[in-house]
């Protein structure tokens, strides 16, 4: 398995996924999305992923997920320039 036994990953909408990930930083995320995306080349399934961090602040869950996809939109924009 790609995640730790931590770790929790859903369906969210279509074919979006959403791993929650406690106790990792934007770093670890980006070598979690590499241990995914290599798991996933046998089937021929390729991923783009964005990380969001939480800090105990004020974020609400929609928010996190807003920022994770908002994190994907820019790492897709980086690909396409």
């Amino acid at each position: 398995s790609s995640i730790r036994s931590d770790d929790r990953a859903s369906r969210w909408i279509g074919d979006d996924f959403a791993i929650l990930a406690p106790g990792i930083d934007a770093e670890q995320a980006g070598l979690l999305a590499r241990r995914i995306e290599t798991g996933l080349q046998s089937e021929r399934i390729s991923i783009r992923w964005g990380a969001a961090e939480y800090h105990g602040d004020a974020l609400t869950a929609q928010d996190l997920l807003a920022a994770a996809r908002k994190a994907t939109a820019r790492k897709a924009e980086d690909v396409a320039a």
